[in-house]
């Protein structure tokens, strides 16, 4: 991983139900916060390879899931709003 330099397997969790999802949400916000913590600022500009195929700098990689991020959650606001549910707003972190 991009904090310890030890390679990760990127692996799927898909048939999970809304309880287990969030509570693995919960869980993986904590060991991000702990991990980021630990990040030396001086990695950023290293290359590194993420989920064993994926090679870039610190800095990229943490950009790229930043943007995917966004993609992502603005595409579930397109989802809801076409299924006539208005989401919350895009500035609410609650």
């Amino acid at each position: 991983d991009i904090v310890t330099g030890e390679p990760q397997r990127f692996g799927l969790h898909e048939g999970l139900g809304r309880d287990e999802a969030l509570r693995r949400w919960d869980e993986g916000t904590a060991e991000i916060d702990a991990l980021w913590a630990r990040l030396d600022p001086a990695r950023f500009a290293e290359r590194c390879t993420v989920f064993g195929s994926f090679e870039g700098t610190v800095i990229g990689h943490l950009l790229y899931a930043i943007d995917n991020e966004v993609h992502h959650r603005g595409q579930l606001y397109v989802y809801l709003r076409a299924l006539g549910v208005e989401p919350p707003p895009f500035w609410s972190r609650d």
